[in-house]
């Protein structure tokens, strides 16, 4: 038994007839209940990858165990802020910084750290995205500053 949330919120500010500058937040929170202790790990949170942490790999930030693998998180914050640069015809030019982490709250008899707020990752990179008439096409390259391992 957990019920969960997930809320998202995008901004995107016109900087001049080229270049915007846009943002978005995302916040993750599950919570056990009635007899659950602990989130399950099939329902955690993990980030990384194209769609939170652009630098890392695809779901490797996270709390860790005790033999260092991902366990995942039942709380997680992600920001991504990127300015947009239109280049030419249909490309655009993207420079952006990606931050987030995900947090174990109910840890039950978990021995790994939760971690905490000062355990934020951060991840910026470039790439050059492309809007053609059949749906977008990117290609983005991020750079994991604070790798773990």
């Amino acid at each position: 038994n957990f019920v969960g949330l997930s809320a998202q919120h995008s901004i995107y500010t016109p900087l001049s007839s080229k270049l915007v500058w846009a943002n978005a937040f995302r916040g993750d929170y599950i919570e056990p209940f009635g007899d659950t202790d602990v989130v399950p790990l099939s329902a955690r949170i993990f980030l990384g990858g194209r769609n939170s942490l652009r630098g890392f790999s695809r779901h490797v930030v996270g709390p860790r165990g005790e033999l260092l693998h991902i366990v995942g998180g039942d709380r997680a914050v992600n920001l991504s802020s990127e300015m947009q640069y239109d280049l030419a015809g249909n490309l655009v030019g993207v420079v952006f910084l990606d931050l987030g982490q995900a947090f174990l709250a109910n840890k039950g008899s978990f021995p790994g750290s939760g971690l905490g707020i000062q355990d934020i990752r951060f991840s910026p990179g470039i790439g050059l995205r492309c809007r053609p008439p059949i749906g977008p096409l990117s290609m983005e390259y991020g750079f994991a500053l604070d790798r773990e391992f």
